[in-house]
């Protein structure tokens, strides 16, 4: 531990030992500079130490919220959700907050309790809350390949949805149809041309081999044993892995989705700090 840090944390002990000998609570008002040096020198330790001290009935909104935050940046996700949700959504119009509290929510994946607390009436319209609802409507594929072009977003961001728009309508049941057809076409199907052709050359060069070994030696021959087992082989192994090969790119893509709108609207990079403008 560095020395400021040290200096800081025997400052936070011997503070709340005075205040506890006292058989008093402290003031988050009369600390609130303590707390922003312990924020600044990134003590979050210290600060839960300290917010822990504090029980204030008129101050509990901004405890809670500090707290909440505090417990975020430590990576403590469940208390950290635990202590927002004390705090109701909508008595609270404050941007950082939202924010903070959202983009943890998004983080868990809790898409709907998103989408609910968006929806709450005395919350809609207002600033900054058409964000979230944008990068909502963006997972939920709501907008044209024209639409999305024409928005304010990054190129990188255009181009992941636009493969998401074309990919997660792809169906993995035609995908492994099409390969039993002609194999390596399932995987034509959803863009992987390569892998496609590659599929096609080996199921072509078996299938060959297998058939000449048929008509030279007939079934029982131990070369079209041989060949005829490993066209079988590339044949519906290229079934399966048409189909599987489509399900983890619709994955994929969805999961680079969801990292681009979150980075974008919800601030997953980053903790954002509720009461510090």
């Amino acid at each position: 531990m560095c020395l400021k840090c040290i200096k800081s944390s025997l400052t936070l002990f011997i503070f709340i030992g005075a205040i506890n000998c006292f058989g008093q609570f402290t003031s988050y008002r009369k600390q609130r500079t303590f707390l922003i040096h312990l924020e600044q020198e990134k003590l979050f330790n210290e600060r839960i130490f300290l917010l822990s001290q504090m029980n204030e009935p008129s101050s509990s909104t901004i405890i809670n919220l500090e707290r909440a935050w505090t417990f975020h940046a430590l990576g403590k996700l469940e208390l950290s959700k635990n202590n927002y949700e004390q705090v109701p959504f909508d008595s609270v119009f404050h941007y950082n907050f939202h924010s903070d509290y959202l983009s943890l929510l998004y983080k868990e994946g809790e898409l709907t309790k998103i989408r609910n607390l968006l929806n709450l009436p005395t919350v809609k319209g207002k600033e900054g809350i058409e964000n979230f609802n944008l990068g909502l409507s963006f997972l939920a594929l709501k907008f044209s390949v024209e639409q999305a072009g024409s928005m304010d977003i990054p190129d990188n961001m255009k181009e992941v949805y636009k493969k998401n728009l074309s990919i997660q309508k792809k169906s993995p049941a035609l995908a492994g149809i099409y390969s039993a057809v002609i194999p390596g076409l399932g995987k034509a199907y959803y863009g992987k041309k390569k892998e496609a052709l590659n599929a096609f050359a080996a199921s072509l060069i078996f299938g060959l081999q297998a058939y000449e070994s048929y008509i030279k030696a007939g079934l029982g021959s131990a070369r079209f044993i041989i060949f005829g087992t490993g066209f079988s082989f590339f044949y519906l192994s290229n079934i399966y892995g048409a189909i599987s090969g489509l399900i983890k790119s619709k994955k994929d893509w969805r999961k680079q989705l969801y990292y681009e709108v979150g980075y974008r609207y919800y601030n997953t990079n980053q903790v954002v700090h509720p009461a510090y403008n």
